[in-house]
């Protein structure tokens, strides 16, 4: 009904504007639940916990630990031991082989692999109850994003998760591995209308060369003058993007207008062949184009798209780092940071107005473990401000007191419910002599000493060597010219900042870690680094950006030289 109503003569706008309209009518009951659950966490959370168990009694994992008698959040935790993603993987590979009713009740519908920033790929049961768990945080935060910001009601939106391809695959016992497209997180209306409103089609993901993924991506954004909201994780992901438009604009307006595909990549005849039927030409947008490109020398993004005026995407941690020339590169943009959401579930999300994202309350049971007492537990109604917690989940999909080993801090309470900045990842750890590096320990440092040397940083991370004696690597793209002395005044600052742990500085000083040494990287550093980790085994579109890495072979992926 609604592509009839399209092609008897609604405008573009008119079209986008009642699909929005009818996505925020598909959230609201979500959003107006969320917003009242939020003034009593407590009983919340015990509800959460009930629908938990409900589909967890009967599994082999509930029948193990006999969860048919657990009725409180006391009990659960008492019976329950807390896990982490390798005590589970006996569970997981019998899920793996196509056994039933392992950790949940429910059908396994298939399994999703993580994308966390210092391990391989893992591997996720996705039931509908956890799906149903997502859509509680992600129906909210959409509702908030659009009835905050009206003007986007009648724009496009490009939704990023995993840009790149990942061809769908099976485990050995026949789950299928990955969903076909990202927007499976959704319940099937919000499904369909986000189908409509992204200029970016599902079938992208089968183009998986990482180039020719970007200029069919684009063509089809190009396509698009509407188009209003960016959501991305990575913002160096969007990065890599402008710059790859800025290469290759004329090539991608000259395909726009004749309604080709030539990538500067090999592609098969039924790729090329699909993506060109689905673009169709365009001369009228490529000529719009073709001024701004003769005007500008290139496509700025604001002139491009015009009524771009909204980007999600990670804020926290490393990623904050690249903001500043996302920030330059968009101006008038309102850059809003994602909360904290992983394969394995959503932690927090963005409410408007808010200084941080607030629990997702209503998604998964969560306990915290104090980082200063970290035998201790505490609830979601027990959490103190100022305090820094590592986060414990239960969720529908099979996974019990699972620790993310992601950090957190409470920034304050939002009708009672806590505020959670993202600190980093607990499990970036780098320890090869007993040093115990963390990852946010690392990021904090890097950020304060390159503000106090001046220097901004187009890429930067810490890594071991495996020299004699082992020494840690600062890999340094500077975004500006800088000399030689300015790079070893920055080594011997980030040396004695990293001094300040005392597992670090007793390593030094006892001769089993050499002095710090700098990688300084000449060019392509961001995307020499998300091309590695895609070969280590990461999700494509999802890496994080990572301050601390604790593999010893960086020297070998970046183009640059030792100093």
């Amino acid at each position: 009904m609604l592509d009839s109503m399209s092609r008897a003569g609604w405008g573009r706008g008119g079209w986008l504007c009642a699909l929005s309209s009818l996505w925020l009518g598909a959230t609201f009951a979500r959003h107006r639940r969320f917003q009242r659950l939020l003034a009593d966490p407590e009983s919340a959370q015990r509800a959460v916990l009930d629908r938990i168990l409900a589909r967890a009694r009967d599994s082999a994992y509930g029948r193990h630990y006999r969860l048919d008698r657990v009725r409180t959040s006391e009990e659960f935790i008492r019976a329950v031991p807390a896990a982490s993603y390798e005590d589970l993987v006996p569970w997981i590979e019998r899920v793996e082989r196509g056994e039933q009713r392992v950790l949940s009740d429910e059908p396994v519908l298939m399994m999703e692999t993580t994308s966390g920033s210092a391990a391989a790929a893992k591997y996720i049961p996705y039931t509908a109850g956890l799906r149903d768990e997502f859509d509680r945080a992600l129906g909210p935060w959409l509702f908030d994003v659009y009835s905050c910001r009206p003007h986007l009601l009648a724009t496009a939106a490009y939704w990023s998760i995993s840009p790149a391809a990942r061809r769908r695959t099976e485990t050995i016992g026949g789950v299928p591995v990955g969903f076909e497209s990202d927007a499976q997180y959704l319940s099937g209306l919000e499904r369909f209308i986000l189908g409509q409103l992204a200029p970016a089609p599902p079938m992208l993901a089968e183009i998986s060369d990482m180039d020719a993924n970007r200029y069919a991506t684009l063509l089809f954004l190009l396509a698009e003058p509407r188009l209003g909201l960016l959501s991305v994780w990575n913002p160096s992901y969007l990065g890599l993007l402008l710059d790859f438009l800025d290469r290759h604009a004329a090539a991608l307006v000259a395909d726009l207008a004749a309604g080709t595909f030539n990538p500067p990549a090999d592609v098969s005849l039924q790729t090329r062949r699909r993506v060109e039927q689905r673009l169709g030409r365009d001369f009228r947008r490529a000529r719009d184009l073709e001024r701004i490109l003769e005007r500008h020398g290139n496509l700025p993004p604001t002139v491009t798209w015009p009524r771009l005026s909204f980007l999600s995407c990670w804020a926290a941690a490393a990623a904050a780092r690249f903001l500043p020339p996302l920030r330059s590169r968009l101006p008038g943009v309102e850059i809003q940071p994602k909360g904290l959401l992983a394969t394995e579930g959503v932690v927090t999300i963005p409410i408007t107005g808010l200084p941080a994202p607030v629990l997702a309350l209503d998604s998964h049971f969560f306990e915290f473990r104090p980082l200063d007492h970290p035998g201790e537990t505490r609830l979601a109604h027990e959490l103190e401000t100022g305090r820094r917690y590592s986060v414990i989940l239960s969720t529908a999909g099979g996974l019990y007191r699972y620790e993310l080993r992601d950090e957190v801090r409470v920034v304050g309470h939002h009708r009672r419910t806590p505020m959670l900045e993202f600190l980093g990842r607990e499990a970036g750890v780098s320890d090869l002599c007993g040093e115990k590096l963390a990852e946010s320990f690392v990021n904090e440092l890097l950020g304060r000493v390159l503000a106090v040397e001046g220097l901004e940083a187009a890429f930067v991370m810490l890594a071991p060597r495996m020299d004699s004696p082992p020494r840690y690597v600062l890999y340094f793209e500077p975004a500006t010219t800088v000399d030689d002395a300015r790079i070893a005044g920055l080594v011997r600052r980030v040396d004695e900042a990293l001094a300040e742990n005392p597992h670090y500085a007793y390593c030094r000083s006892l001769g089993q870690l050499g002095p710090l040494e700098v990688f300084w990287v000449t060019s392509g550093g961001q995307a020499a680094y998300l091309q590695s980790a895609v070969l280590r085994g990461q999700k494509p579109g999802s890496i994080k950006a990572a301050s601390l890495r604790s593999e010893t072979d960086w020297s070998e992926v970046f183009t640059g030289r030792r100093i």
